[in-house]
């Protein structure tokens, strides 16, 4: 009877839109957006350091593949990556990293 139950459901759900190949890999992803967090990033407008409160100091919390953030349809397929700094941590960026490798700032909390 729950086998029978299963396949109905199985039978029942619905797979979505296919998801495309990420052009770069998990790893690619993270190493470019940290690589623009770390050196392109600071340009003095959107962080401040301090002695106790430094960009090296982040670190990547999470990555995900997704169309998704923030309950807001991204224009398309991309990595997107949070940092977290260890001590303030109510402090964290996210970044998305598009097909053709450009990195925009999502959002920043402090």
């Amino acid at each position: 009877m729950m086998l029978v139950l299963l396949s109905c459901l199985t039978v029942m759900a619905d797979a979505g839109h296919p998801i495309p190949t990420p052009k770069h890999s998990l790893t690619q992803a993270v190493q470019i957006v940290e690589s623009y967090f770390r050196k392109t990033f600071p340009d003095g407008k959107r962080f401040t350091e301090s002695d106790d409160f430094k960009i090296k100091d982040f670190f990547v919390t999470k990555v995900e593949y997704t169309r998704i953030f923030e309950k807001k349809e991204l224009k398309e397929w991309s990595w997107v990556v949070t940092f977290h700094h260890p001590i303030h941590n109510d402090n964290s960026f996210i970044f998305q990293l598009t097909r053709e490798g450009k990195v925009i700032l999502l959002t920043q909390t402090e």
